[in-house]
């Protein structure tokens, strides 16, 4: 136990594990297949409509920007 107590080992020990864990991070990304809630409940064809709207919404914004400043 005393072999534990060593600052320089315990230190040594987390750096390496930190390095160690961020290789395997770094080689073996995690992948997710995640959908939104309307592209399952629409799929397809509810992604252009969805689209369209969001791009309406941003031009709004824009022009309300560009009037204030």
């Amino acid at each position: 136990m005393k072999f534990f107590t060593n600052k320089k080992f315990l230190f040594k020990l987390i750096v390496t594990l930190c390095i160690l864990l961020a290789i395997f991070n770094f080689a073996y990304p995690p992948k997710s297949q995640a959908e939104s809630l309307l592209a399952a409940a629409g799929g397809k064809l509810l992604d252009p409509i969805v689209d369209l709207v969001l791009v309406i919404g941003d031009g709004i914004m824009e022009i309300f920007q560009t009037a204030i400043i």
